[in-house]
């Protein structure tokens, strides 16, 4: 279990959260790790899946296993090779691309 779930918000916290936390839980629109993994790319771009993991305070692969499945749905693409800043290594860039537009409901788009 990734943690607790505020029924108010929708969101995950850990039981061991601050209380200051649980509050912010309420108003970040955050319901799973992949999400998560995705707004951090999309506020830290070209970052790296390391980096990415530590700016979310997550440990053992969490965000970075999420950035597959990402990369599958086309939310998140890589872009590049730099120097991690937490590993010192090189490693893959990624970067969030914008949501596909949905057609309307009941209308079917041009083709």
């Amino acid at each position: 279990m990734i943690g607790y779930y505020d029924e108010d918000s929708g969101n995950l916290y850990r039981q061991t959260d601050r209380f200051t936390s649980r509050l912010a839980a309420r108003t970040v629109p955050i319901k799973n790790m992949k999400d998560l993994a995705w707004a951090l790319i999309r506020k830290y771009p070209q970052s790296t899946a390391r980096e990415i993991e530590v700016r979310g305070g997550k440990e053992n692969g969490v965000l970075r296993k999420r950035l597959a499945s990402l990369e599958r749905e086309g939310r998140v693409v890589k872009r590049g090779v730099g120097v991690c800043k937490v590993t010192g290594r090189k490693a893959s860039l990624y970067e969030a691309l914008p949501k596909k537009p949905q057609p309307s409901r009941g209308l079917t788009p041009p083709t």
